[in-house]
């Protein structure tokens, strides 16, 4: 854990390599060289990487006019998400852009910012020495690349933004370097201050439960599609375009669409040409699998790992707990509807 307080003082490197100006906005984009690991000793033999971030400014605004505006530093969701890439400003970029300049950071590791995938972590070498590198790209080491950037930019104290696993990130910012900050504005992403994990997957459970009766109010046709998925996919095994197998499981994380109010329809739109008819029988089409990654079909364990310490109290009582150790855990005693992982003797699957 990177003590911000404590921590050592390292300088950092900052080129802008390009200005653009279209749609109402000016962007500017910022490279910043920072060290892989804050608490090392500032010294030049530290490894650094680097982070990008793109600024973005509303073109009612001088140039001169806009140097003067407070900053607004936006910390995505995910983990794992890349800042947004704007083609203009709407939305709250749009309001926040009549009194900032808006910073939007690609956290390091995500986007442009020493990017992690698994194509480039094998060069880290072992599967010990990769490990140890990732614990680098924890919310405390992103906290300490934004002082570092506040610094850099001569800031004062700024405005932050987290949205979902930003919003943990911005309570690590509250935690470790309050001193930098204006304010902190958030939006799905607060950590409960008491009870354990499992508290949290029963009340989820049943708002889950509660959504998908809702949903299925609205397509009750897509039940049985729902039905139809899951029973094939338990005997016949089916692959996504990057070779990974699709599981029921891994189909139930498509319950990511229930979460929104403007997506939910879409949900309708993957399930209805999920089949084909074959020589061989009825098969998942490739329009379905070639939807599936980008609809959600992600697996999310790695990254729920790595965070676990920012989304639940841990401590006398409070065990942290793994993805695959919760999932074995009973989500809700009494009434409660299973997974297709656990029951498939007429209980409906719920996604």
């Amino acid at each position: 854990m990177v003590d911000l307080r404590r921590g050592a003082v390292h300088a950092t490197g900052h080129e802008i390599r390009a200005r653009h100006e279209f749609r109402g906005m000016r962007t500017i984009e910022h490279y910043f060289t920072v060290p892989l690991d804050h608490s090392a000793s500032p010294d030049g033999a530290a490894e650094t990487i680097t982070v990008f971030a793109r600024e973005y400014v509303s073109a009612v605004h001088s140039e001169e006019a806009a140097g003067q505006l407070p900053w607004l530093l936006f910390l995505q969701g995910g983990p794992g998400g890349r800042g947004n890439r704007w083609g203009s400003l709407g939305g709250w970029g749009k309001a926040a852009a009549q009194d900032f300049r808006i910073l939007m950071l690609d956290q390091r590791g995500t986007g442009l910012s020493t990017p992690i995938d698994r194509k480039t972590l094998p060069l880290r070498g072992s599967a010990a020495e990769q490990a140890a590198y990732l614990e680098h790209f924890r919310a405390d080491s992103i906290v300490a690349d934004a002082e570092l950037i506040r610094r850099t930019l001569q800031s004062p104290a700024w405005t932050i933004y987290g949205q979902s696993y930003g919003g943990f990130c911005a309570l690590t910012y509250l935690s470790f370097a309050p001193e930098g900050l204006r304010e902190a504005l958030i939006t799905g992403g607060l950590a409960p201050l008491t009870g354990s994990a499992d508290d949290v997957y029963r009340a989820t459970y049943q708002r889950v439960a509660a959504r998908n009766d809702e949903y299925f109010g609205w397509y009750p046709e897509d039940r049985d599609t729902v039905e139809r998925i899951a029973r094939h996919l338990r005997c016949t095994p089916e692959f996504l375009p990057d070779g990974g197998p699709l599981t029921v499981e891994r189909f139930q994380m498509a319950g990511a669409f229930l979460g929104g109010n403007t997506r939910v329809d879409s949900l309708h739109c993957l399930l209805e040409d999920a089949f084909v008819e074959t020589a061989g029988g009825p098969t998942l089409s490739d329009t379905f699998l070639e939807q599936a990654p980008e609809r959600g079909f992600a697996p999310l364990q790695s990254a729920v790992r790595a965070h676990a310490r920012i989304h639940l109290r841990t401590g006398a009582g409070h065990q942290l707990v793994g993805l695959a150790d919760a999932r074995r855990k009973p989500l809700v005693q009494a009434g409660r509807r299973a997974s297709a992982a656990d029951r498939r003797d007429g209980v409906p699957v719920v996604l």
